[in-house]
């Protein structure tokens, strides 16, 4: 049973004194409110800019590579529209026929992808929050059978026999993705500034159930990334300008990341597998590491620690795919940073070039087939029944 925790210990990593050297060159220590013990780091030069180095702070590296791949548009659109014409081609229908106008009811479903929605899981349990064209709830995570076709690099996987695994969606909280984002006003007090406790609790409360539901699909391996922390953040500062403020942004993005920390401490059994990009000086996928670095430095039990694998520079989907090779079906889930409207968000489209969810649909047949059934062939949200999802899942089951 997945349980919305509504009420988690909120871990401030660093004291209020911790603002006055976060900028200096200098080495600094400071007392960890959460371990009660002491955690020294060596600075060089600014860390908010700088990737903290594993070594210094007593931790390793399971897997890296030099630089986050960059696929430039003609491969990525070249794959998209091979994806597309795989879909119709899986879903019968001949090549040539409109993907934005296909979507046929009262289409027989082939029997091989009839019987991929036996993997498919809907969880639901806890505080059920919908807006009207909401497809996933709030708290909500969506589980899916996957394989990838084609590699980080955008080139197709050279062994035919991909094994599967799932993806575990879940929606993030948006208060920061541009001027309007879509959740900010549920977590701001009446002055307009960010209600920062009530929006890292809850935060806990999405993490924690999709870390439940990974457990509870008999999973050992999760592949997570900074979940919730890039375009979602990106633009805060249009929204609270108090977040001009680097180190107030940086503070933010470490209290997510211990927070993960502390709900991944309450489900045993998994190994997290944390793949964390890192540009270099003055790139926000670095900030996002050093949040994560310094959290994950912070746990003094070194078993729990070892369940942690940090996965530098590689992406996400590649990873979840590599390890089902190796350990076999359904022994691995991705976490997937969903759109609560449509499954795969506008996959289809030429936007979200970045985003985890538009482009490991564009490499995945299952998944995209998946998606397009369980959106009712729709190119956009309108607005949804409280347990359309839930329907639509039981409707392509039986």
């Amino acid at each position: 049973m997945v349980v919305l925790l509504k009420k988690v210990v909120l871990l401030y990593l660093l004291p209020l004194f911790f603002s006055e050297v976060l900028m200096a060159d200098v080495n600094y220590i400071h007392k960890s409110l959460c371990f009660n013990d002491l955690f020294v780091y060596s600075g060089k030069g600014n860390f908010l800019s700088l990737p903290i180095q594993l070594a210094e702070v007593g931790l390793k590296t399971e897997m890296s590579c030099d630089t986050f791949p960059i696929i430039d548009d003609e491969r990525r659109f070249t794959v998209r529209d091979k994806t597309k014409m795989a879909v119709l081609e899986c879903l019968g229908y001949s090549a040539g026929t409109n993907y934005m106008s296909l979507f046929d009811r009262q289409r027989s479903i082939p029997e091989k992808v009839h019987k991929w929605f036996d993997h498919v899981e809907l969880y639901e349990e806890g505080e059920k929050i919908y807006k009207p064209e909401n497809l996933l709830g709030r708290f909500d995570v969506l589980r899916v059978p996957c394989t990838m076709d084609y590699d980080a690099d955008w080139n197709p996987w050279c062994r035919s026999d991909q094994k599967r695994f799932y993806v575990h969606h879940g929606a993030a909280i948006n208060i920061g993705e541009s001027d309007s984002a879509q959740d900010y006003e549920d977590y701001c007090y009446p002055d307009g500034s960010l209600n920062e406790e009530e929006y890292v609790c809850d935060m806990g409360g999405i993490i924690f159930n999709l870390l439940t539901a990974q457990k509870e699909s008999g999973v050992t391996e999760a592949v997570w990334f900074p979940f919730g922390m890039g375009a979602f953040l990106r633009h805060l500062k249009e929204m609270d300008p108090s977040y001009n403020s680097k180190e107030k942004l940086f503070l933010l993005r470490e209290k997510i990341a211990m927070e993960f920390i502390v709900q991944f401490e309450r489900v045993s059994g998994l190994n997290i597998y944390l793949c964390l990009p890192c540009g270099g000086a003055k790139d926000e996928s670095t900030e996002n590491f050093n949040a994560f670095i310094h959290a994950i430095a912070l746990i003094m039990d070194s078993s729990f620690r070892d369940r942690i694998k940090i996965c530098i520079n590689c992406d996400a989907t590649t990873v979840a795919q590599g390890l089902a090779n190796e350990l076999g079906e359904y022994k691995v889930s991705l976490v997937n940073g969903a759109n609560r409207n449509l499954i795969g968000n506008q996959w289809f489209g030429a936007g979200a070039r970045t985003a985890i969810d538009e482009n490991f649909h564009r490499r995945s047949v299952m998944a995209s087939v998946i998606a397009y059934l369980l959106n009712n062939g729709e190119i956009s949200s309108d607005s949804q029944r409280e347990d359309e999802l839930k329907q639509r899942i039981e409707s392509l089951r039986s």
